[in-house]
């Protein structure tokens, strides 16, 4: 497993977090990363486990395609 951690700093970062948790999980974000990380070694099947307050997302990927 590996991560990438994104924070927001500033006037409302908390807000402005959560709306992008929500664009990512809820917005149709996530399909896009979808089609922009797979490719014919990896296949990202979406967002697993997910923790709606702490603000994280699992991206799931396997062999591909």
């Amino acid at each position: 497993m590996d991560s990438v951690t994104i924070t927001f700093t500033g006037h409302n970062a908390e807000e402005v977090a959560q709306r992008f948790n929500n664009l990512l999980v809820d917005g149709g974000l996530e399909d896009t990363l979808i089609d922009l990380l797979s490719d014919e070694d990896v296949r990202v099947e979406g967002i697993g486990e997910g923790d709606d307050e702490g603000l994280d997302v699992t991206m799931v990927c396997v062999e591909g395609p």
